[in-house]
């Protein structure tokens, strides 16, 4: 072995990759999908949606297929419906038919703040959704976010004081890693918002980023980084559970593997 060769084995070998599956429970396929992603050795852990469909299938499910300690809480406010009858009855949040619209995650403005009258709404709801994980059993206690509605400073405000007492643990950063690069503002935010988070919770990773983009600039990254990839099993566009397979069989060669906490 060459010299020029080893610190790019060193490199890989000590990189921690966490590889976090979003959305289950939102559908039957989704669902499935994540459960044949984890028995193929292909995920770390997945973040369930506790007001979507198969929420309570997907628990026996994570159970049987042996994963139930590392599903963390994928926190919804912008599809299905809520947990609260305030949070329907606002149609800040929610249409006319009581679902989330997501409309408000669209604005600039209230993502950085929310009308004052509105924070018992959301902190309402999020007491149901935390409690709603919690009380399936699941003791993961990480967060993440369905649309990184997360990282929005109006929803971290309220959010993450809430569920450090409720004794989570880890929470997902706002992204940093871009193949196509970020403009100033966005790189300024998310600096400022991963410093906010630590206030709170254990950042899951020092890096955050898609599997389409951790392809391209995996060689770049520093030998001792820790790696979160979110990937969406059951998502045909975006997800194809061979390329991954093929991915990370190719990658074990040179010591890159998924990491198993469990």
């Amino acid at each position: 072995m060459t010299d020029d060769v080893r610190p790019c084995i060193r490199k890989v070998v000590a990189m921690k990759v966490i590889v976090n599956a979003d959305d289950f429970g939102v559908n039957e396929n989704c669902t499935l999908e994540i459960c044949k992603a984890f028995r193929l050795g292909l995920l770390s852990q997945t973040t369930t949606m506790v007001n979507m469909p198969w929420f309570e299938k997907g628990a026996s499910l994570a159970k049987e297929y042996g994963f139930f300690n590392n599903v963390g809480l994928h926190f919804n406010l912008t599809e299905g419906s809520p947990l609260t009858r305030e949070m329907s009855e606002c149609d800040f949040f929610c249409d006319g038919n009581g679902e989330f619209s997501g409309k408000f995650h669209l604005s600039l403005k209230t993502r950085l703040m929310l009308p004052h009258s509105l924070i018992a709404v959301l902190q309402n709801e999020a007491k149901a959704q935390i409690e709603r994980y919690l009380d399936a059993g699941y003791t993961m206690k990480h967060l993440d976010s369905h649309h990184h509605v997360h990282t929005d400073f109006s929803i971290a405000s309220v959010l993450l004081p809430m569920v450090e007492k409720y004794g989570f643990k880890t929470c997902r950063i706002s992204r940093t890693l871009s193949s196509n690069g970020m403009g100033i503002a966005k790189k300024i935010y998310k600096v400022a918002y991963n410093r906010y988070l630590r206030q709170y919770l254990k950042p899951l990773s020092d890096e955050m980023t898609d599997f389409a983009d951790f392809k391209i600039l995996e060689e770049s990254l520093p030998g001792d980084v820790s790696v979160e990839i979110m990937v969406h099993p059951g998502n045909r566009l975006e997800y194809d559970m061979q390329e991954q397979l093929a991915f990370w069989t190719k990658a074990a060669d040179k010591g890159l593997e998924v990491f198993h906490s469990v």
